[in-house]
Order: C-alpha cells, then structure tokens, then sequence
C-alpha cells in the first residue's frame, strides 16, 4: 500500500472523498470494473463512525415484522457477502430473544417468522454467498436459555427464538483490505488529505484542491466523477451553490455503545425490551473479543463539534438502564470505553432519535444533474455498504456496466479462500516453535493469508533456526509491517486501526514503548515527538 502522490497521476475517472466502509467498497467495487480510481480521507482509514458500532451485520430478521420481503434478502445478501469477503474477520453471532405470550412476542409467531426465513435464506445462499449454513434460526426452551443465561432463572418467560445476524470482529481490518486489495489492482489512496473546493473544469471534468497534511502541500487533481463517502460530513460545502434540499433537511444522530467487561459465558448476542414513558425499545448486549457491548443508544446531535456533549451522564444512564435490565448491577461493572459515531436523520415530527435515523440510503448529486457527476453516498448501515456503492457507481457511470464484486473471482487482501479455521491450523502447526497459538491468532486475524510473507521478511532470524518469536520481535514486526505497507503515521493509527483494532484502554508499556520505537527509527522522530505521541495515546484514553 504505497501511499498516493500527485506527483505520479492526478488525473482520475473516479475521485472517492471518505475512507471507511463506503469510501472503502467503493474503491474496491470501482477498480474491480476498471476505473481509474483515487481514494483520500482527511484522517485515517476507518478513524470514525464505520468502526464505532456494535459490529454486528444484521440478517434482516426484524423486516419479516412488516413483510419486507426484498429488505429481508438484501440484508440476508449482504451479510452472506461479508462471510465471503472476510472469512477470517466476519463471523456467525447466535442471537436470543426471550419469547412470551402467544401473540407476537410468543412460540408460534417466532415459528412462522423463522419457517419463512429459513426459505428466503435458501432462495439467497447459493455459490459465494453459501457459508455458514448451517446456521439457522429455531426455538429454544426456556431450559436452553436459562443455561446460556443463568439470569433469566427467576423470570417469567416460555423460551427463546435463536437467530443468526453476523459479528464484524474489526471494521478497521475490514476497511484495510478493501483498500488493500484496490491498491493491487492499481487504485491510488491517502489518508491525511483533505479534499477542498471542487470547480468544474469542463462538462466532463472536474478539479479538486488536495491538502497533504503530512507535507503540508497542496495540490490539485482532474477526475470524471466524484463520490463524497464522507460520512457525518455530509453537510460541508464543497460547491460554491448551496447545500440540495436533501441534504439540507437532514440532522445528526449520535450512536452509541459501550464496551464493558463480558457479561456472560455464553458468545450470543442477548436482546430485551427496556420500557419507558417515551415509549419501548430493543437493548442488545453483543459478546465481542473478551468483552461485551452494550448498546445502542440514540441521540440527537446539533453538529459534530457536539458529539461528546453531556456524554458522561448519557453513558451511566444507559449503562445503568442496561444492567438493570439485565439484572446487573452498573455500579459494580465498569465501562471500559465508548464507541460514538453520528449516522444521518431526519425529523420531519419524529421526536424520538432511533425514529429519526433514516431507514434507507440516498445518494444527492450536489450540481442537481440526474446524471449524478458529484454524488453525495449517505450510507445507513455498515452491514449494506456494498449494496449501496454499487448503485451509486451505477449511477456516476450509467453507460457501463458497473458489475457486482461477486461476479469477479478477487478477493480483499488477506481474506483466504478457504474456510478460515482450517487455514489458521494450518499455520499453526507449520509454525510451531516458532510462535505461540495466541501470535499466530494474531497474525492472522489480522492479515490474513499475507502473513506467511510477514513472518518470513519479519522474523527470518527466528525462523532458519526455528527458534521463538519473543514479544518485542513479534510487535516490532508488526509495526514494521504496518509502517511499511498500511500508511502509519502517529502511534494512535497503530495501535488503535492496526494491531490492537478498538482496544479498549491502553496496551501494556513494554508493548507501547516498542511501537512508539519502532515508529521513531522508521519515521525519524525526535525523542520529543515519540513522548508527545505518548501522551497523546494516553489523553485519547482519558477521553473515551
């Protein structure tokens, strides 16, 4: 992943402004169907509100309560799409929820939801989208819940309905192997550069002002089309004319989740219904990694400087809601850190924030052309991000045929093609002696089929004599390697995008001091700059 200089192209068919998930996809859908494709993001890849939920890809079981059958299998699709893409980062996540009475909440309407579930899953998972079959949803007993749930003992409740959404384990990774995996294929990215004022040049060309934060430089570049996957940013003048009256209508509504120590043995995500005068609501408490999340909760947010206003009473608000839902007390369990991100809403006479929360994407041309030459993607969900680019390079490029990822054999970088677990033990014992099962989960996870190549160029030492791998070698070729191939540039990218994805808290000082290291002999930091960065690591834990 060389990191992109005007100096070599600044002439493009496709410009993408935002590097998460859709930003992400797009570059990756967009090379794939031979467009000349650059990709910038003012920060870092998947810095914001992409890696910010509580990782799970929904299954669409909850559009069977208004029959919409088509929502249904999109959302079957597209998490059947990120088994296929991410085998080692997208996994199956077992859901229940309590089930009482007879009417909608009971036995009976849950068997009829999941015998036509189970249908339409067939209809849907065939060729590349056919993994993890065998998961499908059922009944439980009240016996088979409690034993997964010890705390639903003393409640009054008949059984459970068990469903399969998907957990996203990283999005951060995700969002690296598309970007990865486009970069292969001849796409150009940055990340720290900023896009400025677009101008229109000519009737099929248009000009943006780049500013390289890094290099303090500025620079411009021609393109044919423009696609803003610029998340909450989605009202920032980019245009002289003023904002379409589609995105000027919208608002921001504030996401949040919380990590907490994990709450139960069982890995399944445990739904229930919190109860107040504004009305009722499904609370989820996600397993993710060694922790639990707790979430979501919705509020209104006036602007993104807004995001973390009056966070702190929110938070032991909604913990506390949570736990005593749960039979917890919040007191006793801490919150290890906050996810937040802003997804776009719109009012029009809803009061509440989760009603707010637009129900499907739009994509705005900001010139008001039906051809769409600036496109505005507003994405809703994580889980549709493919579905959603897709018609959107459709759209920006309606005399070809933009083609689904699927239909060509590619994959993102690192995802192998094999079931996962099984390439993993193949590692493992072709490694042994030199790293520990827990490393080459590590390595793995994190790279995927890339790192037999890593430990070969990273640990060739160790590797000839078959000796161990100690700690300080394993993460300083790590963060070699993340140097090198993945556009670093502070030791929050990292820690928290690269090999510790959404840590919550700090890594142990031996780890932070070899990274912070390794980042000073590689970048030429001065001492004064590595302590900075230090402190700067511990400032954004306090924050969280």
């Amino acid at each position: 992943m060389k990191r992109y200089s005007p100096d070599t192209n600044n002439s493009y068919d496709l410009l993408i402004v935002g590097g998460g998930i859709y930003g992400a996809a797009m570059a990756y859908t967009a090379i794939l169907n031979g467009l000349r494709t650059l990709l910038v993001e003012q920060d870092d890849f998947g810095q914001h509100t992409s890696a910010k939920s509580q990782k799970v890809l929904h299954g669409g079981l909850r559009y069977l309560q208004t029959l919409d059958i088509r929502r249904v299998m999109e959302s079957i699709r597209e998490r059947q799409r990120f088994y296929h893409l991410f085998p080692h980062q997208a996994q199956p996540l077992p859901c229940i929820l309590p089930t009482q009475g007879y009417a909608t909440k009971g036995n009976e309407a849950f068997y009829l939801a999941f015998r036509i579930y189970r249908l339409l899953e067939r209809l849907v998972c065939k060729k590349k989208l056919d993994a993890n079959r065998d998961k499908r949803p059922r009944l439980l007993s009240r016996d088979e819940v409690c034993q997964r749930f010890p705390h639903m003992q003393n409640r009054k409740f008949r059984g459970g309905a068990l469903w399969y959404d998907g957990i996203c384990l990283e999005p951060e990774r995700v969002i690296l192997g598309l970007i990865g995996g486009a970069m292969r294929l001849g796409c150009d990215a940055a990340n720290y550069m900023k896009a400025g004022p677009i101008k229109r040049l000519a009737t099929d060309t248009l000009s943006v002002q780049l500013q390289d934060t890094q290099t303090n430089t500025v620079h411009s570049v021609s393109c044919k089309k423009i696609a803003l996957c610029t998340g909450p940013w989605f009202q920032e003048r980019m245009l002289e004319a003023p904002l379409p009256k589609a995105l000027a209508e919208l608002n921001l509504i504030r996401g949040m989740n919380l990590v907490v120590p994990a709450l139960f043995d069982s890995a399944t995500s445990f739904a229930t219904k919190a109860v107040s005068q504004a009305g009722s609501r499904f609370l989820f408490t996600v397993p993710w990694k060694t922790y639990s999340i707790e979430g979501t909760d919705w509020q209104e947010c006036h602007s993104r400087e807004e995001l973390k206003e009056g966070i702190e009473q929110t938070t032991e608000e909604f913990h506390h809601l949570t736990c005593g839902i749960l039979g917890f007390s919040g007191t006793d369990i801490p919150v290890l850190s906050r996810h937040i991100g802003l997804v776009p809403g719109c009012k029009k006479g809803k009061e509440e924030a989760a009603e707010q929360i637009l129900s499907h994407y739009r994509l705005v041309d900001l010139e008001g052309r039906k051809s769409g030459d600036i496109l505005q993607v507003l994405g809703v969900k994580f889980t549709t991000a493919f579905d959603v680019v897709l018609k959107a390079l459709q759209r920006l490029f309606p005399k070809q045929k933009i083609q689904d990822i699927l239909a060509y054999d590619n994959l993102p970088q690192g995802s192998p093609a094999q079931e996962a677990l099984s390439v993993l033990s193949i590692y493992q014992q072709r490694y042994t002696g030199i790293l520990d099962p827990g490393q080459c989960q590590t390595l793995f996870r994190l790279f995927g089929i890339d790192s037999p190549a890593i430990i070969k160029k990273e640990f060739i030492s160790v590797v000839e004599h078959r000796q161990p791998v100690s700690t300080e070698l394993f993460y300083r070729g790590l963060a070699n390697h993340c140097i090198e191939k993945e556009m670093v540039f502070h030791l929050d990218d990292l820690i928290y995008r690269r090999i510790f994805p959404d840590l919550p808290g700090l890594p142990d000082k031996e780890i932070i001091d070899i990274l912070a290291d390794v980042l000073r002999e590689k970048l030429g930091w001065t001492q004064e700059k590595r302590s900075e960065e230090i402190q700067s690591l511990k400032q954004r834990q306090q924050n969280q």
